[in-house]
């Protein structure tokens, strides 16, 4: 590869794939403090920033993954959607979906978002955005039918895999009784209880008039839909991963521990403790993926 004229220096793809992939994710954290800071205060923000990146599975950020991209188009779709530019929201929002099969739902929200305006060209320009992202997922079967004559290769090929579900998961634990089967199974118990918890809590308070912001209710819906999504018929052994882009999930977290010192170490500590813990995992070739 040739940086300069006259300079030459060689490096392998793995190397390049790391660097650029944490670069993806130094910008997606800046953009989740910048997304984040327009419904909460700036502790809130800072909070929501450190906990993404001390998520347990934040390894897969620097490994040759998909994730540092994904997060990166996502939160620059929602962010440029909030500051008002819906049709580079869509674009941003297309890219996303062709990154990760269920980028697409992020329809959802830029739909929801078009329904609290009174304006209709700002409501129709909303909705054009929602079915651009939405052809991403076409596109995608596109694709795969043009490499493999099938539309629904990908679904084919999942439905052949060795699923193992939550219950799998415990029974399994319990029988084997090895260190890292009981690591694995608390850390993904935890990231399940902390997923369902903080996002459905949202759907209390709003219930009870204790948010005004009605502009987060699109984030928190879409995120309940991905929650039982990844549980219910995702791999149990993928469920930090997934887990991992569901942003309104750290806004609950660092809400609640921007109002409580105490709450904010442990929170820290429990997500530091979760992320070396997987780190470990990983390097160790675990089936964690």
């Amino acid at each position: 590869m040739s940086l300069f004229a006259g300079y030459e220096f060689d490096v392998s793809a793995v190397m390049l794939g790391f660097f650029i992939n944490n670069i993806f994710f130094l910008c997606a954290l800046f953009l989740v403090y910048r997304l984040t800071l327009i419904f909460y205060a700036e502790e809130t923000a800072y909070l929501a920033t450190v906990l993404t990146a001390f998520f347990s599975s934040a390894v897969f950020y620097s490994s040759i993954y998909a994730e540092s991209l994904y997060l990166f188009l996502l939160t620059a779709c929602l962010y440029t959607l909030e500051k008002g530019a819906t049709l580079t929201s869509g674009i941003l929002g297309f890219l996303a979906g062709l990154t990760r099969p269920e980028g697409f739902l992020t329809s959802v929200i830029i739909t929801l978002r078009s329904f609290k305006t009174g304006k209709t060209k700002v409501t129709l320009k909303s909705l054009s955005s929602a079915l651009l992202v939405i052809l991403s997922f076409l596109v995608f079967l596109g694709y795969a039918h043009l490499e493999t004559g099938s539309l629904y290769v990908v679904y084919h090929s999942e439905a052949t895999w060795n699923k193992i579900t939550i219950f799998q998961l415990v029974s399994n634990t319990l029988r084997s009784h090895t260190l890292e089967n009981m690591t694995y199974l608390l850390m993904t118990l935890s990231v399940i209880l902390i997923g369902f918890c903080t996002v459905f809590s949202f759907f209390v308070g709003f219930s009870r008039n204790m948010y005004s912001e009605s502009r987060l209710f699109p984030y928190y819906f879409l995120s309940a839909i991905l929650l039982i999504i990844y549980v219910f018929n995702g791999d149990a052994r993928s469920i930090t991963r997934l887990f991992s882009t569901i942003i309104p999930m750290y806004w609950s977290l660092s809400d609640w521990a921007a109002r409580r010192p105490e709450l904010r170490l442990l929170i820290t500590f429990l997500f530091t403790t979760m992320m070396a813990a997987g780190t470990i995992l990983f390097t160790r070739w675990y089936r964690f993926f």
